[in-house]
């Protein structure tokens, strides 16, 4: 008996992966430098009580989802990307609570759009130097 090959992605996945790459290229477009590196800047000086010191901010490189397709993310919605550098994505990776703190990462149980809005309203307040606490940590 004769079979035919498994397709490697389905019609479906392939029009979601192509409305994805645009996604993915007007993000990276409208943010060329990173927008976690000032934030993990500011939280270092805000754990360590430092004055200031130098912020180096490295070129996007990679689009991070706050709210984690596992979880219920949607890889196609704005309001849950970011346009961050490899080396914030990795230490996003490894420190979600302190990536919770800073709004560049939400729990699962926050997967409605007004949670999003607040991880932005979160950003937002620690780049202006002020610790804001979203109300899910």
């Amino acid at each position: 008996m004769r079979r035919s090959p498994l397709r490697r992605q389905s019609v479906k996945s392939r029009s979601k992966n192509s409305d994805r790459k645009t996604v993915v290229s007007k993000v990276l477009a409208a943010s060329p430098y990173c927008v976690a590196c000032k934030l993990w800047a500011e939280l270092d000086m805000y754990n360590n009580s430092l004055s200031s010191f130098v912020i180096h901010q490295n070129p996007s490189r990679d689009v991070h989802e706050i709210l984690n397709r596992s979880q219920g993310g949607s890889i196609l919605n704005e309001l849950n990307l970011l346009a961050i550098c490899r080396d914030c994505h990795s230490r996003v990776t490894t420190n979600p609570s302190d990536a919770a703190r800073l709004g560049l990462h939400v729990p699962a149980w926050c997967n409605t759009d007004e949670h999003l809005t607040e991880a932005a309203r979160v950003r937002l307040s620690w780049l202006y130097g002020i610790p804001y606490q979203p109300e899910w940590v």
